[in-house]
């Protein structure tokens, strides 16, 4: 039996959709568009009255607070021995320093159940 009658066969869909397109292996289907694409796209976008708008850009304000950092050696004892302890024997962690991070940093999506 010849290699090719052993390939995969995309299934057909209506229209042409690109699950019918053979990708190489340097190609994604979902691969930006190279910028003479882009052009040809806009251009006849125009041509039939549409008005195609980048998207706005998103500017993040960010809050600096500028109050001094608290000493390490005070921020320590509020966390619980327990915890202490725990992470010590875990990961040998060692509180060096104390730093500011921004809010966004903490900000995470909901967990997914399991």
């Amino acid at each position: 039996m010849p290699a090719e009658a052993l390939k995969p066969t995309p299934p057909e869909v209506p229209g042409g959709s690109p699950a019918t397109k053979d990708v190489g292996e340097s190609e994604s289907i979902n691969a930006w568009p190279e910028a003479t694409a882009e052009a040809e796209f806009l251009a006849s976008a125009q041509a039939t009255g549409e008005t195609v708008k980048p998207p706005a850009a998103v500017t993040v304000a960010v809050e600096v607070e500028s109050s001094p950092l608290p000493a390490l050696d005070d921020l320590v004892p509020r966390i619980p021995a327990d915890v202490r302890e725990m992470l010590d024997d875990l990961f040998r962690v060692k509180f060096v320093s104390v730093r500011r991070i921004s809010k966004q940093a903490l900000a995470h999506s909901p967990a997914k159940p399991t």
